[in-house]
């Protein structure tokens, strides 16, 4: 073996530009790769102060990897760090202004910015006992930093989506927000920044095997998993209040206590067994899994620390039933689970049964598949972040009983044209429905006053992706045509239009690939090539664009 190297240089629209370089090569029966990548932009969205709006990003990792002389045994070291540097914002911008020129950056997020670290190590051991039973086991450790200082509302307390939703009404925030006039000082047109600094811990160690044997004469496969881990999250988010003046923002040196200031803790245990039945007409693999959640947090602020313990035990049944070689029949029955977070009392975890039938064929040119899906929630969660309002971030509320179903497709087919040349062309379609299955009256902003039968926020309909590439001597060309429909930003039923939505999209994009020689490859891509734009969300703060009309090379 011999060492292998590979360089990636790239620019583009907006400022874009990438530098990426990676190196392999072995030591004796280790193999080392070495990669170190840099990417940024300037960003597509403007400031009326010209202010940068892009980010720059930096990745090094280190993989080493070790093979025993009779492969029996491989050892796995992964260590990685990240940083990242951005002027990004979750302020949007009016309906109205949307349409004048949807990349405007109102002044008020001016000193927007994102910093982050990510620290992160990995330890992977696998052996082969013998032919039937192999063991692996992982350790990790995360950590990350991050610090977002971002425009975060009013002192008075008013809600930003509430200003960019009535703006006539609230005309004095408004105008301050987008810099048409100066702040009198009052706490109602005083700019809100917050510094929302957190840290992260998350680590953690877990075995798992396979072992596969023939009990009462049924070939089976038992699969088993144990994982200890524990987490702790750092918060102290910490407000200053900024005068606008001339279209800039200005510190008022009053000094404000942390929103936020809070250590949250949780250790789990999480245990599955599984086992597979390999029949002659069909497979069967039931399950079970068992997560047991202790967590805790600790409020700076007033002191005061919230326990609370989860546990769950998941059942899960699935089946495989060959109707010839290339079509396959699968169902399958799934119990789900999502922890309450630490600390949270009085709401149970959330919880679902979910439901999957459908078929899969495939042969030397067409792959299908078309699946129906039902989930059945009994307790659906929703929680509250910073930008929320109306409640303390971290806290859960319930959404009682809701159904999610629909159905998934998905078909690729292959022509050979000659030798040399191919044609695949690509489709892909998901349709969702949803409901909530009673009425009640939530402080919880994207629930709020939800009537049953309204269907759930931020579930589009319809979403659908054709996709084309051609394959010709030293060349590659695709094609993707993306659509996502109109999709609630609220509960509701009936015309979307009647409430707060996203609007319908369809993005193009475009890739061409030469393979000069055989070191050397050129790509040349251009992303949303119609520059078709359309409001993806209205949340948190305000109407928010998909990327325009950029190009790579």
């Amino acid at each position: 073996e011999e060492a292998l190297g590979e360089i990636d240089l790239g620019i583009g629209s907006h400022g874009y530009v990438k530098a990426q370089g990676a190196i392999a090569f072995p030591i004796g029966q280790m193999n080392i790769l070495l990669d170190a990548m840099t990417y940024g932009s300037d960003g597509f969205k403007e400031l009326a102060n010209s202010n940068d709006t892009g980010f720059i990003r930096n990745d090094l990792n280190a993989k080493i990897s070790w093979l025993s002389d009779d492969e029996r045994q491989s050892l796995t070291v992964k260590i990685g760090y990240a940083d990242e540097d951005a002027n990004e914002t979750y302020l949007g911008l009016t309906d109205a202004d949307f349409a004048v020129d949807p990349d405007t950056r109102y002044p008020a997020s001016a000193l927007d910015n994102f910093i982050s670290k990510h620290h992160q190590f990995h330890l992977n051991y696998g052996l082969q006992v013998n032919p039937s039973f192999q063991l692996n086991v992982k350790a990790y450790r995360n950590l990350f930093q991050r610090a977002w200082t971002k425009f975060d509302g009013f002192p008075s307390g008013t809600p930003p989506q509430r200003v960019l939703t009535l703006p006539n009404f609230y005309l004095n925030q408004y105008n301050v927000m987008s810099g048409i006039s100066d702040s009198s000082g009052s706490p109602f047109d005083l700019i809100d920044v917050t510094n929302n600094d957190r840290k992260f811990v998350s680590e953690g160690a877990q075995i798992s095997g396979n072992y596969e044997h023939g009990l009462l004469g049924i070939s089976q496969q038992f699969s088993f998993g144990v994982r200890a881990h524990r987490d702790t999250a750092k918060r102290r988010h910490k407000p200053r209040s900024y005068l606008m003046v001339d279209g800039n923002l200005e510190f008022d040196g009053v000094l404000l206590p942390p929103k936020t200031f809070n250590r949250g803790h949780s250790e789990a245990l999480s245990v599955y067994l599984a086992n597979e039945f390999y029949f002659d007409s069909f497979t069967l693999n039931a399950g079970l899994r068992l997560e047991d959640i202790d967590g805790e947090v600790l409020n700076r602020n007033t002191g005061v620390t919230a326990y609370n313990d989860q546990k769950e035990i998941m059942p899960s049944i699935s089946l495989l039933f060959p109707l010839s070689e290339n079509l396959n029949l699968i169902a399958g029955i799934h119990q789900g689970f999502s922890p309450s977070g630490p600390g949270a009392t009085g709401i149970d975890p959330e919880s679902s049964t979910n439901y999957e039938f459908g078929g899969r064929y495939k042969n030397q040119n067409t792959y299908t598949e078309l699946f129906g899906f039902y989930s059945d929630y009994s307790n659906l969660l929703g929680r509250c972040r910073v930008s929320d309002f109306g409640c303390d971030p971290g806290q859960v509320f319930s959404g009682g009983e809701v159904t999610i179903y629909g159905l998934e497709a998905f078909g690729e087919q292959a022509f050979e044209i000659s030798k040399a040349t191919s044609l695949k062309i690509g489709l892909t379609y998901t349709y969702t429905k949803s409901e909530f299955q009673s009425s009640f009256l939530s402080t919880f902003s994207q629930f709020g006053a939800v009537k049953q039968g309204d269907e759930l926020p931020y579930l589009p309909k319809h979403l659908a992706k054709l996709s084309g590439g051609l394959a010709l001597p030293n060349w590659d060309f695709s094609v993707s045509v993306k659509y996502q429909s109109e999709m609630r930003e609220e509960p509701g039923q009936g015309l979307i239009e009647e409430g707060v939505f996203a609007e319908e999209y369809i993005v193009t994009d475009f890739n061409i690939s030469w393979f000069a020689t055989e070191s050397l490859t050129v790509h040349a891509s251009v992303k949303n090539a119609l520059d078709e734009r359309a409001i993806i969300s209205h949340r948190p703060f305000g109407a928010r664009p998909n990327a325009p009309l950029s190009a790579f090379i």
